[in-house]
């Protein structure tokens, strides 16, 4: 192992391999025992090497600058400065999206709840992805590098964004559009994560905090106008939902078991009285 071009690993616990990225692409590595016939410096462990098991030939003459695998899904999302590389662990390339960002990408995250992966960047931006790599939506409202997003721990429609402008904020995967934002250091969020208890950590190179979410009892979703009218209906053969009217006249209906969207009916198209008084005179 080239260790001296060697600045990222990871760990698969499911297929118990060591993944490295550098200057020489990604490889995969297998802690294997070997036949050690010399006992004269005996330690611990001194019979298992590391040995290559696999090599992406599409990294191979690529700087791979970040890396973040999906354990659950077993796929490792590979970053060449503004290109994405998306492997199965098998070494099969899924997507392959260049120029993803107008800088260098520095996280990303895949949602099951939208079927799509998150990406931010130094460009202050944070991107959407199909499973195909084409662009789905950008989200906008950083003024510096988004350092690091997350899935929230208990409501998979929402997910956070640290940046080094300082804040940390809260985005919905229901509507696109930001749900909460929090200043918190001057100095700009470098890292964030959750702890085991599901506590938020954001630091910098100084200090470090821990908040408590504080998060709903159950969360359903956002809605962009104001809920006028909230009621409860039921049907024969059919169990009780949640239904809410909003101000621009929009209907959603609800689970009233687990909160799932069932229906969404979108307000009526706004007809101006010129528009109406035309049609009648046609």
């Amino acid at each position: 192992m080239e260790s001296s071009l060697l600045t990222l690993t990871l760990f698969n616990p499911v297929s118990d391999e060591l993944i490295t990225g550098g200057i020489k692409g990604v490889k995969f590595w297998k802690f294997k025992e070997t036949e050690n016939t010399d006992y004269s410096g005996a330690a611990h462990m001194s019979n298992y090497k590391l040995f290559p098991s696999a090599e992406f030939p599409h990294m191979r003459q690529i700087w791979c600058t970040n890396m973040d695998l999906d354990v659950n899904m077993q796929r490792l999302y590979c970053f060449s400065n503004c290109d994405l590389f998306c492997f199965d662990t098998k070494g099969n390339i899924l997507f392959q999206p260049t120029n993803a960002h107008q800088s260098t990408i520095l996280s990303c995250i895949y949602s099951s709840y939208s079927s799509a992966l998150l990406t931010s960047s130094r460009d202050s931006e944070i991107k959407s992805w199909n499973d195909q790599g084409s662009l789905l939506h950008v989200f906008h409202g950083h003024t510096r590098s988004v350092t690091h997003i997350l899935l929230h721990p208990n409501t998979l429609s929402l997910f956070f964004s640290g940046s080094l402008d300082g804040t940390v904020k809260l985005w919905s995967l229901d509507t696109m559009q930001l749900f909460y934002s929090l200043s918190l250091f001057t100095e700009g969020i470098v890292w964030m994560g959750l702890t085991e208890d599901k506590l938020l950590y954001c630091s910098f190179a100084r200090n470090l905090h821990v908040y408590d979410l504080n998060y709903f009892t159950k969360f359903w979703t956002r809605v962009s106008s104001q809920i006028k009218a909230l009621s409860l209906c039921g049907a024969n053969g059919k169990s009780n939902r949640v239904v809410a009217m909003g101000s621009d006249n929009s209907l959603r209906i609800f689970s009233l078991n687990n909160g799932i969207k069932l229906c969404t009916v979108l307000p009526p198209p706004y007809l101006s009285q010129f528009s109406v008084s035309s049609q009648l005179c046609l």
